[in-house]
């Protein structure tokens, strides 16, 4: 009977240090070139706060949140731990908000078309991702105007606040 005991503790000493949950005691938001992104944008669409248990669920939650708010066109998390002090670093790249479209060449029928080929608008989000989808409708019209090498490069500026 005594050694059913002692399997029994060993087993409930165990699950007891098993059960102790780490707790987030960062939580810092930054680009991947390391510059640091304003972390009330992530809190906007994350639960985990500094102070919680970290759960998996709970992480895998908030990336997917972060990659559906349409706000990022990057999303990653690093979690560095020492001893038993857990931060959580999101690690993200801002789509950004235009606020000057400026076209230049557009010889053949003007800004105008092209501007509605591109279907961007002063406010939109983009990143060269966005841009780059938007710019095959203007390159398929240029090649059905019989100019096949016709070329389209951007210049995302950022400015201070956000805006592109």
């Amino acid at each position: 009977m005594k050694p059913l005991i002692r399997i029994t503790c060993l087993c409930g000493l165990f699950l007891a240090t098993a059960a102790q949950a780490i707790v987030v005691t960062d939580i810092r938001a930054v680009r991947r070139d390391g510059r640091p992104v304003d972390l009330e944008l992530i809190e906007a669409y994350t639960k985990t706060r500094t102070g919680m248990d970290i759960s998996r669920d709970l992480l895998s939650a908030d990336i997917d949140s972060l990659r559906d708010s349409g706000r990022f066109s990057y999303v990653a998390m690093d979690i560095p731990q020492l001893g038993d002090q857990l931060s959580l670093v999101y690690v993200v790249e801002p789509k950004f908000r235009i606020r000057r479209l400026s076209i230049d060449g557009a010889n053949l029928d003007g800004n105008r078309k092209i501007r509605e080929l591109l279907a961007l608008e002063v406010g939109d989000l983009v990143d060269d991702a966005t841009l780059a989808v938007k710019a095959k409708a203007v390159r398929e019209w240029y090649q059905k105007k019989h100019y096949p090498f016709a070329t389209l490069t951007w210049d995302l500026e950022e400015q201070a606040d956000g805006m592109t």
